[in-house]
């Protein structure tokens, strides 16, 4: 079925219906110490204490080398740019990676060491590329170059954590520009395309890692720093890249969905050449032309044509070059930065970038850290969707997710709702009057990228979710969602196309996606007597919704197109009829050429974009009736400081208001403006262009100010500091059916870790897998911090596969061996139980006594083999044994089998009754606790002890529950807690989805979290 779409930009009114609730402020900084993973993950995070709790900046770039492959001059270069009070920029150190095969990089490094300074971000790695003929890293610079163990161990043991990783650089960008079309099929789905980025990114954290920092040039910095090894991440802000602030969207959402901080960083580049001042610039006094005179003398012609023009015109303009800065500094960067050009050419005087860094330092050495940037907006979007900005610098095939896949219906309407957000953010590097890069700011720069496996406690951070891209519609999802609205009292807006992914909807709202089409020129009335006339054809679906929901958009004949939900004093589900908000058909094909704004084929609707252009606005803290940006950073109780900055080459009126109350401006903080006046600061072209002046009442086209204002309103709620649900210890996931690998087992299961610490793998996986794909297997479990388990008992059934009986010379050998080469492959994998069973007694030829005989021969040869290795044995409870739990128990014990645990189930437990005497051997006899339900048939008859927990009727759920419970105080520990664990509750259910896997899981933690088992 075809969408409906359009675009405007109307100014509505504070309120669809009823009052307005007060719009919800986040005022805590992101602490990666309070993220669940810190403690889980392979990399320790550095903090904002790491930082000294203070904005630090990056410079010196690379260091001057010899022909003997030895760094000159290192001590000067360390006191010019970060030692001297008169010229230091920056306390962080961002080499190439030539300095790691240096002949005295020890001594380089002890030197940084000595003067408690920082390095970050070693640069230079392009995979795929080799040294040709030249020299490991002398010639051909950049390639695919590979760090010593030793120089990076001696980076960690000498600055610890103010070594803060290796670069892995734009690496999003190369992939899909020069990877995601490796791929075959390349058309394969989303969840594969993911698996196959993260395969690549892979590849370099295995060589670069374990500690690394990414720097961004697309939008995928949620698919790298979830791995765990990053400890930073940040965007390639102007070059020939996307918008700054929508990167910065994506970063900062990243950043809070992992627990990792984030830095900014600004090229000197740009599509059109780069920036840098020779040694023989002249300040202020040089107008353009006495440089083009000096060129002329000197044979230099500066003309920006491409990346490899270089000069003072060139690159990006010191205007925008300060405007990002300062933005990022807003955002909460630990660190900040430009690429180059401190200093004219190799002298030590600054030039008008190093001016700019150098105003920005002492800056904050004078006003400290601007607040916690104020984020009441986000944009949801489904976790495998992979967007990309409509065209990049990347490829010249557009409108594509992962590089790959035509944009969806939902990744038009998520790219729509970024025009919206930052008008001509898609225009970013295609115009010489740099367009695109910084844009206007209808609602404020207040919006954050999250995608859909974000936790339930993050979304409550915000006033308003918008829901866009193609969702997977998964139960967890849905109750996050739900819960944002009914429990955190938060706004959401969604589509018909997305809430009918959800099964009976969100919150008694719900669509059967029977759609009609409607021609152009449709009137679609609206509050406050508004009719707006739809220029395109539109889709329109079912919506059934409760009787106290508000129609806010309908069709002449009364058909809904939108409604609304509210709830008591806060909290509102606005959902649109459409599919996705589109048009039904492409209106217009867009132009790819430079200097003109490239359009969507698929606009917003009218009165979607009317609809979504009001709840954003009453999200919004402040606004402007020009066309300026507006960063805003919470400071005290309805204090904030609000950058300011014209995104225009023209002088536009300074009016700053708010739809939460009166603006009153305290104060504004004087910026360094030694960049104004100076050559470069305009963009190439636009030299002599009339940006105004600035003043009270008007601002300078390209100016950036800042602010202290108070907001006179009581329509400001605080929200609490978030209290995320603690991570799991303890809690494995059985994967019966494991299809490519663990890893990627695992990665498809987005929330994973948001529920289990450790698996249970079937021994086939691994009998059936080689040594090598294991021993990486276990890399990467190592890296994610996952214990894993081996079950046998799956192929222990006497025949056709394995058997613990001796009554077959043939058959037992072949099982033996299959055991020893079971548990070898264990070792290589780092696990270090396996999990057996018994079988049932052969039907001719031997007794149950002769079988027990022979059961104990087998096991006690097996726990030697397995002991010699480290791996413990355990035998589970199962329907097949011709022992019960309690005889089984016994039975062990009086055969001196003491080592050997057992592996409990519920399902057993609830049907043969959990009594004293099951009880007496929990704390000294059992291991495991495999938690499944039973299934009987309609005489009564046990035919399964592997039904899904929440496939059980409720009294036999509240049962096993309390089976669990009780099983957790004879142990004397909770699960959850993060000590004396030592084997795990099994998720051990015959599970068909995802969603069967959440309930019981949920299930599990409804009724442990909290609990106290001591």
């Amino acid at each position: 079925m075809e969408a409906c779409m359009l675009m405007t930009t109307l100014m509505i009114s504070l309120l669809l219906v009823g009052e307005s609730a007060a719009v919800k402020v986040y005022p805590f900084p992101m602490d990666p110490s309070d993220h669940p993973d810190y403690t889980r993950y392979f990399v320790k995070h550095p903090t904002q204490s790491t930082f000294g709790n203070t904005v630090q900046f990056a410079t010196l770039r690379g260091f001057a080398i010899d022909d003997n492959s030895t760094v000159v001059d290192y001590t000067d270069a360390l006191k010019q740019y970060c030692l001297d009070p008169q010229t230091s920029v920056g306390a962080i150190i961002w080499p190439t990676y030539s300095l790691l095969f240096t002949t005295n990089f020890n001594d380089v490094v002890d030197a940084i060491q000595s003067s408690d300074l920082y390095v970050t971000d070693i640069w230079g790695f392009v995979p795929g590329s080799g040294p040709g003929n030249g020299s490991l890293w002398r010639e051909n610079f950049p390639q695919q170059f590979y760090p010593t163990y030793d120089a990076l161990g001696y980076l960690e043991s000498s600055l610890g954590e103010k070594w803060l990783g290796m670069d892995v650089g734009e690496q999003d960008g190369r992939y899909i520009g020069g990877y995601s079309d490796q791929m075959t099929p390349s058309s394969s789905s989303r969840q594969d395309q993911y698996i196959n980025f993260r395969d690549y990114s892979r590849g370099m954290e295995d060589i670069l890692g374990p500690k690394l920092v990414a720097l961004i040039s697309l939008t995928y910095p949620h698919y790298m720093i979830r791995s765990g090894l990053y400890t930073m991440v940040g965007a390639e802000a102007a070059q020939a890249l996307p918008n700054s602030q929508v990167f910065y969207a994506f970063v900062r959402g990243a950043g809070k969905q992992y627990g990792v901080l984030w830095f900014g960083n600004v090229s000197v580049y740009n599509r059109f050449g780069y920036k840098t001042y020779p040694a023989a610039f002249k300040h202020v006094s040089e107008t353009v032309s006495d440089l083009l005179a000096e060129k002329s003398k000197s044979g230099v012609q500066y003309e920006c044509t491409s990346q490899n023009d270089g000069g003072p015109t060139c690159g990006t303009s010191l205007n925008l070059m300060k405007r990002l800065m300062y933005a990022h500094i807003m955002y909460g960067s630990s660190y900040v930065s430009f690429e180059s050009g401190w200093f004219l050419g190799s002298t030590t005087t600054f030039s008008p970038i190093g001016h700019i860094q150098y105003g920005a330092k002492q800056f904050i050495e004078r006003e400290g850290p601007q607040g916690v940037h104020s984020a009441t907006m986000a944009l949801f979007l489904d976790f495998f969707t992979g967007l990309c900005p409509p065209r990049h610098l990347y490829t010249g095939n557009h409108y594509r997710s992962w590089g790959n896949l035509p944009y969806s219906e939902g990744d038009y309407l998520a790219d729509n709702v970024l025009r919206l957000v930052y008008p001509q953010y898609q225009d970013s590097s295609y115009f010489h009057d740099e367009t695109g890069f910084s844009s206007p700011t209808p609602y404020g720069d207040s919006l954050d990228v999250l995608l859909s496996d974000a936790a339930s406690w993050l979304l409550a951070e915000y006033d308003t979710i918008i829901v866009a891209s193609n969702i997977t519609g998964s139960l967890e999802v849905k109750e996050n969602l739900e819960d944002f609205v009914f429990n955190n009292k938060g706004n959401l807006v969604i589509t018909a196309g997305n809430l009918a992914q959800f099964s009976g909807g969100l919150l008694g709202i719900s669509t059967k996606l029977l759609c009609v089409t409607f021609s152009a020129g449709e009137k679609v009335y609206l509050p406050n007597k508004t009719v707006v006339t739809e220029p395109n054809g539109m889709c329109v679906c079912d919506l059934s919704f409760p009787s106290n929901s508000s129609t806010i958009a309908r069709l002449g004949d009364g058909t809904p197109l939108a409604v609304q939900l509210t709830f008591g004093t806060g909290g509102s589900l606005t959902v649109l009829a459409t599919p996705f908000g589109l048009s039904s058909s492409v209106v217009s094909v867009p132009e790819d050429k430079i200097d003109v704004s490239y359009d969507t084929p698929y606009p917003l609707l009218e009165h979607v974009q009317w609809v979504i252009n009001n709840v954003l606005t009453n999200a919004a803290l402040f606004t402007s009736s020009s066309n300026l940006s507006i960063a805003p950073a919470y400071r005290d109780i309805n204090v904030f400081n609000v950058l300011v900055t014209n995104p225009e080459l023209k002088e536009q009126p300074f009016v700053l208001l708010s739809p939460q109350g009166v603006v009153t401006i305290i104060r504004e903080i004087l910026l360094d403006q030694s960049e104004k006046g100076q050559v470069g600061y305009l963009p190439d072209g636009y030299s002599g262009t009339d940006i105004g002046n600035s003043t009270d009442t008007t601002i300078a086209g390209g100016d950036t100010r800042l602010f202290v204002v108070s907001l006179s309103s009581s329509n400001i709620q605080l929200l609490p500091k978030s209290t995320p649900k603690p991570r799991p210890v303890g809690i494995a996931l059985h994967l019966h059916r494991v299809k490519y690998s663990i890893r990627n087992e695992v990665l498809l299961r987005p929330t994973f870790f948001q529920h289990y610490d450790s698996v249970v793998v079937d021994c086939s996986y691994i009998s059936g897998t080689d040594t090598a794909l294991l021993m990486d297997e276990r890399n990467w479990l190592k890296q994610q911090n996952i214990t894993i388990y081996v079950d046998g008992s799956s192929s222990i059934d006497l025949f056709p596969h394995l058997r613990m009986v001796n009554n077959s010379f043939i058959a037992f050998n072949a099982s033996m061996q299959y055991f020893l080469n079971l548990i070898a492959k264990m070792a290589v994998l780092g696990s270090h139980d396996v999990i057996l069973s018994l079988h049932r007694v052969p039907e001719n030829y031997i007794t149950l006594f002769e079988t027990l005989s022979s059961f104990n021969d087998t096991l006690r040869f097996l726990l030697g083999q397995a002991m010699t290795l480290g791996i413990n044995v355990h035998i589970r409870d199962t329907l097949k044994n011709p022992l019960d739990t309690l005889a089984l128990s016994g039975w062990l014990q009086a055969c001196g089998l003491s080592e050997i645990k057992v592996g409990l189930n519920t399902g057993i437990l609830f049907n043969k009754g959990f009594n004293s005497d099951i009880q007496s051997i929990v704390a000294t006899q059992a291991s495991f606790v495999f938690i499944t339900a039973p299934s009987y048939d309609m005489f009564g008859q046990l035919y399964s002890e592997n039904t899904p927990l929440a496939g059980a009727v409720i009294s036999t759920q509240q049962q096993i529950l309390g089976i669990i419970t009780k099983i957790c105080i004879l142990r004397g520990y909770c699960p959850y807690s993060p000590t004396n664990i030592k084997y795990p509750l099994v998720l051990d259910g015959d599970y068909s989805s995802f969603d069967d896997e959440y309930l019981d899981v949920k299930m599990l933690e409804n009724t442990l979290l909290g609990a106290n088992f001591k």
